[in-house]
């Protein structure tokens, strides 16, 4: 049997034993759905109590099967008490409907990743039969069909997966070149929600006369999110502005994403040396979970303004009496995305990049209150040469204390150096179990006593080079504060960002930026 015809007698087989086992976790969740139509059954019938042990014994069966885990007594008949069978049987069902829920989600998915391991393995062994072709153009190849997969599938799932997807597309070197450029379609991309969904989540904020509230609203969205999206609106008083409105049911969408990462994160610890894969999704769900409540956004945004100003950055103005918990209207800030601007305008990269930089920098090492969700997405560039900073969902904040030490241990780490980095590291929070090794892995010499990273590893920034550090410390043993790794991971996305349009920033030029933030 070839893969084509495996995976698709794995999905009509899925297809076939899901269905109906999700309408059995229907019928036994119906009968503790509260209706008031109906006459509540007598519970002390036998007929009653019959039902409840033939399901739960079903029940236990089903689980025993899945290879799940389960709480439900080995034999429910045992139990006189119908109340504790009641709420036992009921907490299961509950659960194992959440179980199912998530499957049928994520059927799509699975079935997708397990396709694109599969295509690998198979064109791995394709080409060991097959040597005269040539190996880096069939890899190339390969990333570029199986990133392609990728991205549609983010595209199908929506919520989380294209959060997901527009945080890996700036990660440095986690992926390869073809899936980077693939997700990062998913930066300013997003699938769009229809125009009557949308008035639906009008309806709920501002009630049935919302039109009243706008002189227009255009129907087709200037931009759309993985929560979100955004509408151009005129005010009764003829002044423009960004409505922006969640999707409808994001946030249970976005609770079954989060569940499903956090498994896989579990499942694909051990495989991921270097990385901490369950760390990785506690800063996204942190940041997911903020960019849903539009108050905060709000308040973020205020105390952004009012913190840090720049001739060289502008934000949007927030308009608070038009807030409400699923929209956010904001002024409207005419520009061009970021990543559209410089593949129009190349020669503009440089300047561009290295302002975007110093403004991150300020925003973490004399502000304390930085931007945490810098994907190109949130960039423009406006007509009088501005970069305008949008989405204030998710934001870093770091004491002054902090802010040196962290400073402290990122200045060593860019300039490699040793000399008292351990203390710098167990003053700015880190738990460092091996020092010894710590520093080996850090700085290796060469046979010649120069250092190997120095000859070897080719310079692909100071920045990116911050990713390969945190892979090295986590070989080492260290943990990592959690904030120090969101500030990392901003940086390192605006590494990636730099790579991408080829721009140098040498170490001592970041350093220097870092110095001048801090005498203006």
């Amino acid at each position: 049997m070839n893969l084509e015809d495996w995976l698709r007698d794995s999905k009509r087989w899925i297809d076939e034993n899901s269905s109906p086992l999700g309408r059995w976790v229907d019928d036994a969740r119906r009968q503790f759905d509260p209706d008031p139509k109906k006459t509540t059954k007598d519970q002390s019938s036998p007929q009653w109590q019959q039902q409840i042990s033939e399901w739960g014994q079903e029940l236990t069966e089903r689980f025993k099967n899945l290879n799940l885990e389960t709480n439900v007594p080995e034999s429910l008949r045992n139990l006189q008490d119908f109340d504790t069978i009641q709420e036992k049987l009921q907490n299961e069902w509950f659960r194992m409907a959440d179980w199912f829920k998530l499957g049928d989600r994520y059927r799509d998915a699975i079935q997708t990743l397990i396709q694109l391991y599969l295509q690998y393995r198979f064109d791995q062994l394709n080409e060991s039969k097959n040597p005269e072709k040539d190996p880096v153009s069939t890899e190339s190849e390969r990333h570029l069909r199986n990133a392609k997969e990728l991205a549609e599938l983010c595209r199908r799932q929506g919520g989380a997966w294209i959060k997901a997807a527009q945080f890996l597309s700036t990660q440095g070197d986690w992926l390869p070149r073809e899936y980077r450029n693939e997700l990062a379609e998913l930066q300013d991309q997003a699938p769009s929600v229809s125009w009557e969904n949308i008035v639906l989540v009008l309806q709920e904020s501002y009630g049935s006369d919302w039109a009243s509230r706008f002189r227009m609203i255009d129907p087709e969205p200037v931009a759309t999110a993985s929560l979100a999206q955004v509408h151009r609106a005129i005010l009764p008083d003829g002044s423009p502005c960004a409505l922006k409105i969640q999707i409808p049911d994001a946030p249970q969408r976005i609770e079954a994403d989060l569940k499903f990462f956090a498994l896989a994160a579990k499942l694909f610890k051990d495989q991921l040396p270097g990385l901490d894969p369950e760390q990785v999704v506690r800063e996204l769900s942190r940041s997911i979970l903020l960019e849903l409540d539009y108050a905060q956004e709000a308040e973020n945004l205020i105390r952004f303004s009012k913190r840090y100003e720049s001739s060289e950055w502008t934000v949007p103005h927030l308009i608070p009496e038009l807030l409400r918990p699923k929209t956010l209207a904001m002024s409207y800030v005419e520009g061009t995305p970021i990543r559209h601007f410089l593949k129009d305008v190349p020669s503009a990269a440089d300047s561009v990049l290295k302002t975007l930089v110093s403004s991150f920098m300020r925003q973490i090492f004399i502000s304390g209150l930085f931007h945490a969700d810098p994907h190109p997405g949130n960039f423009f560039i406006t007509p009088r040469g501005q970069i305008a900073l949008l989405d204030f969902g998710a934001m870093g904040e770091l004491s002054p204390t902090l802010t040196l030490a962290y400073q402290d241990v990122l200045t060593a780490l860019l300039m490699r150096q040793q000399e008292g980095l351990i203390n710098k590291m167990t003053r700015a929070g880190f738990v460092v179990k091996k020092p010894e090794l710590l520093l080996e892995l850090l700085f290796p010499k060469s046979s010649k006593g120069q250092d190997q990273e120095r000859v070897t590893k080719k310079d692909k920034g100071p920045l990116n080079s911050l990713e390969h550090r945190l892979r090295i410390m986590r070989e080492g043993g260290v943990e990592l504060p959690d904030s120090f790794v969101l500030m990392a991971r901003v940086l390192i996305s605006l590494g990636g960002l730099m790579n991408q349009h080829h721009v140098k920033l040498k170490a001592q030029e970041l350093v220097a930026i870092l110095m001048k933030q801090q005498n203006d």
